[in-house]
């Protein structure tokens, strides 16, 4: 007759680092909603509160970014790497940051000159910009903090991987490139284009 001694094993406790991955990703939540409150008092739209159009647009953000750290999981996996969603998420939210100081430059909440706001945000700080084909929509955002926002998501991906930084920064641009290529596509058709922006549907 043999005896079992049962032992309670305490919950896996969650590492300093990733709390203070954590941390910093509420932080940036607090810097989105602080941008996207003061973007939404300076355009109205309706009777729509600005309140909830800065907390409609944090969880569109959240939204984005847990299903970006899904697609960016896939990726490495089909490489043969495994990559945790629920640590590869909150630091690609902490990357946002470059994002959310791009809006903030865009919709005039942060006051530079033109060139130097379009230099950092994209063509869309452009007073008056308003993109006239698919391509231009697609790159509209693309600016010097788009470029510091890939880079800051490869390095924490790399991190996590364990690969090359170049290997990631190769997989995030990838992604990045599919969305801008999915936005470019859509816009045409809302415009009754065809995939190229010089050829029309008839």
């Amino acid at each position: 007759m043999s005896l079992v001694r049962a032992v309670d094993v305490p919950p896996p406790r969650v590492a300093p680092r990733e709390r203070h991955v954590r941390v910093t990703a509420l932080l940036v939540a607090a810097l989105w909603f602080d941008v996207l409150l003061a973007s939404a008092r300076q355009v109205r739209v309706g009777a729509f509160p600005p309140l909830a159009a800065a907390a409609a647009g944090l969880a569109t953000q959240i939204l984005f970014t847990a299903l970006e750290a899904l697609a960016a999981r896939a990726a490495w996996h089909a490489t043969g790497r495994w990559v945790r969603w629920r640590e590869l998420a909150p630091r690609l939210f902490a990357a946002s940051a470059a994002e959310a100081f791009a809006i903030s430059v865009a919709t005039g909440g942060t006051v530079l000159p033109s060139w130097l706001a379009q230099l950092l945000a994209g063509a869309r700080a452009a007073p008056g910009a308003m993109p006239d084909t698919g391509l231009a929509f697609a790159f509209a955002a693309f600016g010097l903090l788009t470029v510091l926002r890939v880079v800051l998501s490869a390095h924490a991906q790399a991190q996590l991987a364990g690969a090359r930084w170049s290997h990631a920064l190769g997989l995030v641009t990838s992604l990045y490139l599919a969305t801008r290529l999915v936005m470019w596509w859509t816009s045409d058709l809302m415009q009754g284009r065809s995939f190229q922006p010089w050829g029309t549907i008839p």
